[in-house]
């Protein structure tokens, strides 16, 4: 299951041509919707991304519409169209059942790392923090600057003149944090307290694995003299 139920398939396809055959402004509006749709995730990256092709989901919707009131309103044996429709909604009742299955019993163990679990370390560096002079945290999962800032109420205006001649949105260091994208390695002196993903090997002594719901581990983190 993606952005579309697989009941849909056969629904759009019968869609689009009836659309085709369609004159007037219905017709210039479908091409129009889906040609527009087409643009927004045509000028990001990565690409194909979920997400940022979402804009089509309404008009897929749309054009899916169109082929169920084409297959109601066509006049062909009864018994047939009856079969077929009902052959459709047991489709679309499974679809949507998986669909609810997958999202509320798997997804938020499966995918945890796509949404940055884990960053509840945040929470061990807020209260420890006070004892080190570096916190050197991985970047590998995205953004963890911002994670930092909100949980710590860093002061706004303090970050955006600690960073402001910095361009790389993943290596906003300031005050006592550093991000890194590869391994860390020290270069002040002083404690320093190290997130690094899980699967890398964590400089210093070892103090506390952070994992996912499903025991999957995320982060270690470690100190360093």
């Amino acid at each position: 299951i993606g952005q579309l139920y697989i009941f849909q398939f056969p629904l759009i396809l019968i869609g689009l041509v009836t659309a085709m055959k369609m004159k007037g402004k219905n017709k210039s509006l479908i091409i129009g919707l889906l040609a527009l749709s087409a643009v927004p995730p045509a000028l990001a990256t990565p690409a194909p991304h979920a997400l940022r092709s979402l804009l089509f989901a309404p008009v897929w919707s749309m054009i899916s519409a169109l082929g169920l009131v084409k297959i109601i309103t066509a006049t062909f044996n009864k018994n047939l169209k009856i079969s077929l429709l009902g052959l459709l909604l047991f489709i679309a009742l499974y679809n949507v059942a998986t669909y609810l299955h997958i999202y509320y019993k798997h997804y938020s163990k499966s995918n945890a790392l796509d949404w940055q679990f884990g960053y509840e370390a945040v929470t061990y560096i807020k209260e420890n923090e006070k004892n080190y002079d570096t916190v050197a945290f991985t970047n590998y999962y995205a953004q963890p600057y911002i994670f930092i800032l909100f949980y710590t109420k860093y002061d706004p205006k303090t970050y955006q003149a600690e960073t402001s001649n910095k361009t790389e949105s993943y290596n906003k260091n300031f005050n006592k944090y550093e991000f890194y994208s590869e391994s860390w390695f020290q270069t002040k002196p002083g404690k320093a307290l190290v997130v690094s993903p899980f699967w890398q090997s964590h400089p210093g002594k070892f103090l506390q694995e952070i994992r996912s719901e499903r025991g999957d581990p995320t982060f270690v983190i470690s100190e360093t003299e």
